[in-house]
């Protein structure tokens, strides 16, 4: 971009702030200069442009159609500066990086792996923000965000980690007793189900009533059983034998790799929702997250669906 597109960057801060505030004096007193300044780079501003920003009235001033259509863009463009600066700033200061991520992905698989990422690079610190809250990377802290939805993440890198499908599990002790040859077979246990409460999910997550509909077993009764609003709550009561858990598949493959929970059925929920790798575009390009991104796609690449 050639240089005499763009005006003096004291004009364009002091058209900013006296447009914000409708006062030459209240931005005199943001910027630490003179009213008299503050009008002095306004019109300088107003010259490189042709045209008038401000209708000047005694004691106050109006922007014109021109100023109200510069400012908005502006104030946009400002913010993209600080949040640039602020960014390249945080670059060097060695702190640790901040994954957000829900309770039941950090539990069931990131924190089980964290060891390795340590072997692999021990100048690295992580952070786990486990949280169901939404987070806003772009003016937070958290500098890598482990989200399951949709993947349409405006102004984000956003990279797919996993897909998603749901299916029931158990533990081998539980069903010595009434082996599980068909669903119908559903009757003689416990249900336990996950309550997504006032989750989001989009499309839905599959109920108990779904999948037995689905199954050919509408005579099991769906309504009973328990009901857990965590999902590593829900897999941890399956472990302990307390009944038969429908579940999503990543947060079980290790429990279903050991033998820790089994699959009784071949029947699964594909979900449109998946597990995507989050952050900024800035922050994409760091070597501390190029390398705990790096080693996290490679830990997910042994990841084999359930067949």
């Amino acid at each position: 971009m050639k240089s005499d597109r763009i005006p003096p960057l004291k004009a364009l801060w002091a058209f900013e702030s006296a447009a914000r505030h409708l006062s030459f004096s209240k931005a005199s007193e943001e910027l630490f200069v003179t009213p008299g300044a503050i009008s002095q780079q306004v019109k300088l501003l107003e010259d490189f442009l042709g045209i008038p920003l401000f209708r000047r009235m005694h004691r106050r001033i109006r922007l014109t159609d021109a100023g109200q259509s510069l400012l908005p863009g502006l104030q946009d463009g400002f913010n993209r500066i600080g949040t640039a600066v602020s960014d390249v700033k945080s670059m060097n200061l060695n702190r640790p990086i901040t994954i957000s991520v829900a309770p039941s992905f950090a539990s069931k698989w990131l924190v089980p792996r964290l060891g390795l990422l340590r072997d692999k690079h021990p100048d690295i610190d992580i952070r786990i923000d486990n949280t169901m809250e939404v987070v806003d990377l772009a003016h937070s802290d958290i500098d890598i965000g482990i989200r399951f939805g949709g993947g349409n993440y405006p102004d984000m890198q956003v990279d797919l980690l996993f897909c998603e499908e749901i299916f029931p599990v158990c533990s081998q002790s539980l069903i010595s007793e009434y082996p599980l040859k068909h669903p119908s077979d559903l009757k003689h246990y416990h249900l336990l189900h996950y309550g997504t409460g006032n989750l989001d999910l989009g499309a839905g997550w599959p109920d108990w009533k779904m999948w037995l509909m689905a199954a050919g077993a509408s005579e099991v009764d769906s309504s009973h059983g328990s009901i857990f609003y965590q999902q590593e709550l829900l897999i941890q009561a399956a472990l302990d034998g307390q009944g038969v858990a429908l579940v999503g598949s990543v947060s079980v493959s290790d429990d279903l790799m050991s033998g820790r929970l089994i699959k009784p059925f071949e029947l699964t929920f594909p979900l449109e929702f998946s597990y995507y790798f989050v952050s900024t575009r800035a922050k994409a390009q760091w070597p501390d997250i190029v390398a705990v991104r790096n080693w996290i796609f490679k830990e997910a690449s042994a990841y084999v669906p359930s067949e």
